[in-house]
C-alpha cells in the first residue's frame, strides 16, 4: 500500500465539484436521496442502438449519443418517500446515460428494477454491472425482511448477493441470490470479473462473518447461474491510520488492464463509534497466475472533502461516505461516478499515468 501523498495520485473531481444527479422531487420514488451509481462504458453501436431503442427519449439526445459513439450507462440506488400506496424508502434502481467523461446527457424518468423476490423485498441496493460473454451481468445486495440464520439460528432481516442479467441494460431477468454457500451469512459489495477464466467465471464478494472479518474474497463457478463457491480472501483492511476499525469491500467491477491484470476500485470504513464511520476510497491492481494476486494498492484515493460527501440527507443522517459501484477507462483516465453522503451522485476520474 502507498499513501496519496508517497504516489502524488490525487482524483479529479468532476462537474466543478457539484453533483450529476440529485433526488427529483416530482418522482415519489427517488424524491429523497440517490446514490451508489454501477456503471458500464458502451463502445460497440449495435449494443448502443438496442440500448436507444429500450428508451423513449428526445430526438436531440439520441443523436447526440449517436454521435459520440461511446455511452456511460448508470444504474443508481434511489430511496422516496413512504406514500399510502408504496414504501419509496425501499430502494430501486434508476437509470442516467452520460458523455464518457460523466456530463449527464439523459435521465430515465421511472425506475428500471423495483423490490421483488422474498430475497429483496425490502430493497435493491448497489448495483455493479459487468459485460460478460455478449450480455450484462449484474450483481447487487438484495435486503430481506426474513431469512433463517445460520449464526444465531433465529429469523433476522438478511441481505443477499443477487444476480441479473440484461440485454440492454433496461429490461433486467432475476436470477435471485446467488446459488451455494456464499449467501449463508449476510454478503454484498459483489462484482464479476469481465471474462472467463480457463473456462470458469470468478466473483468478489464480501460476506459479514459472524467474528466481524469483513475481507474482499474470490469466488468460482462454472456458469454465471451455477454454484458458487468461495475461493479465500484477495485482500482485508489496512491499519487504521487513527480513523477507526477499518473495514474494506469490493467498489467497481474489476477493468481489465494487460497480462490478466486487472484494475479495481474499492472501499474502506473507518467504524469510529457505533453511530459514526468514515468512508475512503482506494485502487488496486491485481493478476492472476492460477488464482488472483493483490499486486498494489493505493489509499486513500478520495476521502469526504466536499459539503455534499460530508454532510447526507439530514433524517438518513449518513455522514462522511463517498462510495463507488462502476468505473471505466478512456483516453488515458479511470473515470467513475459516486455517491456522496448516500444522497448525491458525483463524478471523478484518476490519471492512469499516477499508477
Amino acid at each position: 500500500m502507498a499513501s496519496e501523498e508517497m504516489i502524488g495520485m490525487r482524483v479529479e473531481r468532476l462537474n466543478d465539484g457539484t453533483p450529476i444527479l440529485r433526488a427529483v422531487p416530482e418522482h415519489p420514488w427517488e424524491n429523497r436521496v440517490v446514490f451508489n451509481p454501477g456503471s458500464i462504458l458502451l463502445r460497440d453501436h449495435g449494443v448502443i442502438r438496442r440500448l436507444l431503442s429500450s428508451l423513449d427519449m428526445p430526438a436531440r439526445v439520441r443523436r447526440e449519443v449517436e454521435t459520440l459513439g461511446a455511452v456511460c450507462v448508470i444504474l443508481y440506488r434511489a430511496q422516496g418517500e413512504p406514500t399510502a400506496g408504496e414504501d419509496y424508502r425501499r430502494s430501486r434502481f434508476g437509470l442516467a446515460l452520460l458523455t464518457p467523461g460523466l456530463r449527464l446527457l439523459y435521465r430515465h424518468p421511472e425506475p428500471i428494477m423495483t423490490p421483488a423476490g422474498p430475497y429483496e423485498d425490502l430493497g435493491c441496493e448497489d448495483p455493479r454491472v459487468t459485460e460478460v460473454d455478449g450480455k450484462f451481468v449484474m450483481l447487487y445486495a438484495g435486503y430481506a425482511s426474513s431469512d433463517l440464520s445460520r449464526a444465531t439460528g433465529r429469523e433476522k432481516r438478511k441481505i443477499n448477493v443477487c444476480m441479473a442479467v440484461s440485454e440492454d441494460l433496461v429490461r433486467w431477468h432475476r436470477l435471485g441470490a446467488v446459488k451455494g454457500t456464499l449467501n449463508d451469512y449476510d454478503n454484498k459489495d459483489a462484482a464479476v470479473f469481465p471474462q472467463p477464466i480457463d473456462g470458469a467465471f470468478y466473483m468478489l464478494h464480501r460476506p459479514m462473518m459472524p467474528d466481524g472479518t469483513m475481507a474482499v474474497r474470490v469466488a468460482k463457478s462454472v456458469s454465471l447461474d451455477g454454484v458458487w463457491e468461495d475461493e479465500g480472501v484477495l485482500f482485508e483492511a489496512v491499519p487504521d491510520h487513527g480513523e477507526g476499525t477499518p473495514r474494506v469491500g469490493t467498489g467497481a467491477p474489476p477493468l481489465t488492464l494487460a497480462d490478466d491484470r486487472y484494475l479495481l476500485l474499492y472501499h474502506t470504513a473507518y467504524y469510529r463509534s457505533a453511530s459514526e464511520c468514515l468512508y475512503t476510497l482506494g485502487v488496486a491492481t491485481i493478476r492472476f497466475e492460477g488464482r488472483f494476486l493483490l499486486e498494489q494498492r493505493y489509499e486513500p484515493v478520495l476521502r469526504p472533502e466536499l459539503p455534499w460527501e460530508l454532510k447526507g440527507d439530514p433524517l438518513l443522517g449518513v455522514d462522511n461516505v463517498v462510495f463507488v459501484c462502476g468505473g471505466h477507462i478512456d483516453g488515458g483516465y479511470l473515470y467513475f461516478p459516486y455517491g456522496g453522503a448516500d444522497t448525491v451522485i458525483l463524478g471523478g476520474r484518476l490519471s492512469l499515468d499516477s499508477l
